[in-house]
């Protein structure tokens, strides 16, 4: 049995000194609370880019995250801290600093994903789900995959069509495919 350590003149016995503590105690907790320090110093700055990639929503930065697990440790209290394990107190910690994780992706890097080949066979798969909420979803994210295709395909027939009569409508497909290229499109030769 772990002695507690007697924080009871602290106004703020918090998640993270509860790890500490812990990690202090017993040094097979020392790697949970190494790993809760890291990745709180490393996500801060991916948590702080959120804003510039959703400009429309609250802040969802470090202070948010911090917010959140503050909001935990008042509803728990400290009596209920400090009964607490050690891992239990890391991952309420880490749920605290990473729920919003998936706004750290930047749109090039959904916009590459969502290109490939098995991301739209995975989307085609739940879309035949029985689950009606998971099918419809997946349905939708087609019919927008759908839409960026035909978006991005008109650019280029736009593009075709000036290189084609720019030049006097002399140009073969093999030069209308370079003269993209030397435009910056990257396409196939088809």
């Amino acid at each position: 049995m772990i002695k507690m350590k007697d924080y009871s003149l602290s106004k703020n016995y918090t998640l993270e000194k509860h790890l500490s503590f812990l990690a202090e105690s017993d040094n097979d907790y020392e790697p949970l609370y190494s790993i809760w320090c890291l990745n709180k110093k490393n996500l801060t700055q991916g948590l702080n880019t959120i804003s510039s990639s959703f400009p429309n929503y609250s802040m969802h930065d470090l202070t948010h995250s911090m917010t959140l697990i503050n909001n935990i440790q008042c509803f728990l209290g400290e009596n209920r801290i400090k009964q607490l394990g050690a891992t239990d107190t890391f991952l309420i910690l880490m749920a605290g600093l990473t729920h919003d994780i998936g706004m750290i992706l930047t749109y090039k890097i959904l916009e590459e994903e969502w290109g490939k080949s098995n991301f739209y066979k995975t989307v085609e798969y739940f879309s035949k789900s029985n689950d009606c909420v998971i099918s419809d979803a997946a349905k939708l994210l087609l019919k927008c995959k759908k839409d960026v295709i035909a978006e991005r395909n008109q650019e280029i027939l736009k593009e075709i069509q000036i290189i084609f009569e720019s030049n006097k409508r002399r140009y073969d497909v093999r030069r209308v495919h370079q003269e993209l290229r030397n435009r910056g499109y990257q396409v196939n030769h088809k």
